[in-house]
C-alpha cells in the first residue's frame, strides 16, 4: 500500500516536470555567478543566505539557512541548468516526507491503516503542490523531514540514547535549513504532556511530570539556544530581531494592524485544508486596519466556534488526545508564519506543507474509525472523492508554476487587487516587448491607484512604443506633480496663443482646453 501511495504520488507530480525556472528560481540558480563554486557552501554557513546578492552589503535579508544553499550547490553540480532534473529532485524529496509522516502517523495513531491514509492525504494535498513544484520552496520540505525524523526517533525509543543523538541532529539540520523548525520543542514537550513516555492513546494515565518533560526537551532547547547565537554572529541584532536601521521597511505595520489581521490568515490557512481551489500562487488577502473590521471579528468568531465545535466532539471520543494533539502540531506549526510582518505575503501555500499533517491525520483516523463503524461504503466513497478532488486541484495548481508569464497571470486572476503582481506581470510583458499586455496590467494599476504618478509616466512610456502620441503626452503631463503640471500646461497654452492670428486671440477661435491636473495626492512608488 505504500508503494501504491509512492506511486500515485509520483504520478501526480509529472506535471510539474514540463516547468520551467520561476520567480526565486531565477535569481539563485541561473543569475547567481557563485553558486559554482565551493566555496559557495562554505559562506553560506557565516552569511544570510542572500548573501550572493551583494557580498560587500551584508546582511541581505534575514533568513540564516545555509543547508538551503548546500542543496541549490549539490544540485547545481548534479543538474547544472536543466529545470526537469531540478523538478524531478523537488518529486523525490517529497516522496522522502510522505513516507516519514506515514511513520509519524503510524506512531501518533497506533494504527497502520490510518497512518497510510495520513500519508495518502498529505502526498495530493493541493497546498503541497507548491512545495514541490517551485524549485526555490526547498526550507520548508528539507525541514519538515528532519523534524519528522526528529520526532519519530524521539518518540520511538525515547530511552536509546544513539536515537536521542540521532533526534538532536535531525533537529539542528532542521534549524539550518528553516527558521520556522524552531517550535519543534514545543511540538516535543505537547506531547510528552498528552500521551506521556508510553504513548499512551486511549489512557488519562500521565506518566511524566512537567520537570521531566522538561529535561526530555533540555537537548532541543539547548539547540535552539545555539543556533540564535549562531543567527547572532552571522547577521547581528537583524538575526533575532526585525529592527535593525535600514531593513526594515519590510516590517513597518503597526502592532494593531499585525493583530487584526491574524485571525483572517489562520481562518485563511484552516480553509486551504479542507477546500482545494483556494490554493494557488497568491490569495486575496490583505492587512486589516482596524479591530471593528468584520474582517476581524467575523473571522475571529468564526474560530472562536470552530475550536468549540471542535472541543465539543472530540471531548468524549476515546481518541480525544490524538485529535487535541493534532490540532496543537497544526496550530504550533503554523505559528511561526503569524509573524505577518517578517512574510512575503499573507498568505502562502508552503507554509501549510508540516503544519498540515495534523489535519491529515485527524481526518484520516475519523474515516477509518467510521468505516469501521459499519458505514464502509460510505465513508471510503468520501475518502476516494475527496482524493480524486484534491488531485485534480494538484495538477492544476502545478500548471500555475509552468513560467514567469504562466504564474504572475495566474495571481493577478487569484488576487486582482494586489498592485504588486499587475506590477510583475507588466514587466513580464515588457521583458517579452508585448507592449499591448504592459498597457492593459498599468491600467490595471491605475484602475487601484489613479493618483500614482510612477504608473503614469509607465504608461506614457509604453503608449509612445505603441505610436500613441496624444495618450503619451497627456500621462506624461498625470506623471507630473499637480504644480509643475499647471505651470507646463500655462506655458503651452501661451505658446499657443502667440503663435495664433489676431483674429484667433480675440476669442474667434478657442484655445485647446488645457490638461486637466490628476489628483492632488500622489500614491507612493511601487
Amino acid at each position: 500500500m505504500l508503494a501504491v501511495i509512492v506511486c500515485l504520488t509520483v504520478l501526480v507530480s509529472l506535471r510539474s516536470l514540463s516547468n520551467g525556472f520561476v520567480f526565486d528560481d531565477l535569481d539563485v540558480i541561473q543569475r547567481n555567478p557563485l553558486i559554482g563554486h565551493w566555496s559557495f557552501v562554505w559562506k553560506s554557513f557565516f552569511h544570510d543566505v542572500w548573501w550572493f546578492r551583494n557580498p560587500a552589503k551584508l546582511p541581505q535579508s534575514s533568513y540564516y539557512r545555509p543547508l538551503q544553499n548546500l542543496w541549490f550547490a549539490l544540485g547545481f553540480h548534479l543538474f547544472g541548468y536543466s529545470p526537469i532534473a531540478w523538478h524531478a529532485a523537488k518529486i523525490l524529496l517529497h516522496l522522502v516526507v510522505v513516507l516519514l509522516a506515514f511513520r509519524a502517523a503510524v506512531l501518533l495513531s497506533g494504527d497502520v491503516t490510518v497512518g497510510l491514509l495520513s500519508a495518502l492525504l498529505f502526498s495530493v494535498l493541493p497546498a503541497h503542490a507548491e512545495v514541490v513544484t517551485w524549485i526555490s520552496s526547498i526550507p520548508e520540505p528539507m525541514a519538515a523531514g528532519f523534524e519528522l525524523a526528529a520526532f519519530s526517533l524521539a518518540v520511538e525509543s525515547p530511552k536509546d540514547r544513539r536515537m536521542l543523538l540521532g533526534s538532536v541532529a535531525c533537529f539542528v539540520a532542521a534549524l539550518l535549513s528553516y527558521e520556522g523548525a524552531i517550535v519543534f520543542p514545543v511540538l516535543l514537550g505537547a506531547y510528552l504532556l498528552i500521551f506521556g513516555e508510553r504513548g499512551e492513546l486511549e489512557s488519562d494515565h500521565h506518566s511524566l511530570t512537567i520537570q521531566q518533560i522538561l529535561m526530555r526537551c533540555a537537548p532541543y532547547l539547548g539547540a535552539c539556544v545555539g543556533y540564535l547565537i549562531a543567527r547572532y554572529l552571522v547577521m547581528g541584532l537583524y538575526g533575532v530581531t526585525y529592527s535593525a536601521a535600514g531593513l526594515a521597511a519590510g516590517y513597518a505595520q503597526p502592532v494593531g494592524e499585525l493583530l487584526a489581521t491574524m485571525p483572517e490568515v489562520m481562518l485563511y490557512y484552516i480553509a486551504m485544508l479542507g477546500v482545494p481551489w483556494l490554493a494557488g500562487p497568491a490569495h486575496p488577502l490583505d492587512w486589516v486596519s482596524s479591530f471593528f473590521s468584520p474582517h476581524f471579528y467575523v473571522p475571529l468568531a468564526l474560530l472562536l466556534l470552530l475550536a468549540t465545535s471542535g472541543w465539543m466532539a472530540a471531548r468524549h471520543s476515546p481518541r480525544r488526545k490524538l485529535y487535541i494533539f493534532c490540532a496543537i502540531w497544526f496550530f504550533v506549526s503554523i505559528a511561526p508564519m503569524m509573524n505577518l510582518g517578517g512574510v512575503w505575503d499573507l498568505v502562502q501555500d508552503r507554509y501549510l506543507y508540516l503544519a498540515a499533517l495534523g489535519w491529515c491525520v485527524i481526518a484520516a483516523d475519523c474515516l477509518v474509525r467510521w468505516s469501521r463503524s459499519g458505514n464502509r461504503m460510505l465513508w471510503s466513497s468520501v475518502a476516494a472523492l475527496m482524493l480524486i478532488a484534491w488531485c485534480l486541484s494538484f495538477w492544476k495548481v502545478e500548471g500555475y508554476w509552468k513560467d514567469q508569464l504562466t504564474m504572475y497571470k495566474a495571481r493577478t486572476i487569484m488576487a486582482p487587487q494586489a498592485t504588486r503582481w499587475h506590477y510583475d506581470l507588466y514587466a513580464e510583458y515588457l521583458h517579452r516587448n508585448d507592449f499591448r499586455g504592459s498597457e492593459h496590467e498599468l491600467e490595471e494599476m491605475l484602475r487601484l491607484k489613479p493618483s500614482n504618478r510612477k504608473y503614469h509616466f509607465l504608461l506614457h512610456i509604453v503608449e509612445e512604443r505603441l505610436g500613441n502620441g496624444a495618450r503619451s503626452r497627456a500621462e506624461f503631463m498625470k506623471s507630473m506633480p499637480e504644480g509643475i503640471r499647471r505651470q507646463v500646461s500655462a506655458g503651452l497654452n501661451e505658446v499657443r496663443s502667440a503663435q495664433a492670428g489676431p483674429s484667433e486671440r480675440s476669442g474667434e477661435v478657442a484655445l485647446p482646453t488645457p490638461i486637466p491636473p490628476a489628483p492632488s495626492a500622489p500614491a507612493p512608488a511601487h
